[in-house]
């Protein structure tokens, strides 16, 4: 049985505010290729903004990888693991092999998608 999005409540200040304080998820993830676990997390509009901004400075294209996965690894927490504006973890980053590193950001993007769009899936498929 589906929710009728016209019956839902209009959303507030408070609302927005509230959302705003919750913890962020965290998603644990298996990396079996590197013999462990680690998590993602989900990012917040602004490291969202500072990811795309540092991003498209990227003069030599190099880094898009390796500073969207620094900025999604973290602990159980949701603290970062990896700072992007420290050139070695750029460059530990860098060097992992692409599919371990597509592995990951999937596994980020996964966590970073809208509730929304998980509604409407689920919807669909009951």
């Amino acid at each position: 049985m589906t929710e009728d999005v016209n019956m839902m409540r209009e959303l507030t200040l408070e609302d927005f505010i509230a959302m705003s304080k919750k913890p962020r998820k965290v998603l644990r993830i298996s990396v079996p290729e590197m013999g462990g676990e680690t998590h993602v997390r989900r990012l917040t509009c602004r490291e969202m903004d500072r990811l795309e901004i540092a991003n498209m400075r990227d003069d030599d294209n190099d880094s898009i990888r390796a500073r969207s996965l620094a900025i999604y690894i973290c602990n159980a927490d949701g603290i970062q693991m990896f700072c992007a504006d420290i050139p070695e973890h750029l460059e530990f980053l860098r060097n992992l092999p692409r599919p371990i590193a597509d592995y990951v950001l999937r596994k980020a993007m996964q966590v970073n998608t809208s509730t929304a769009d998980d509604a409407v899936e689920k919807a669909v498929k009951n």
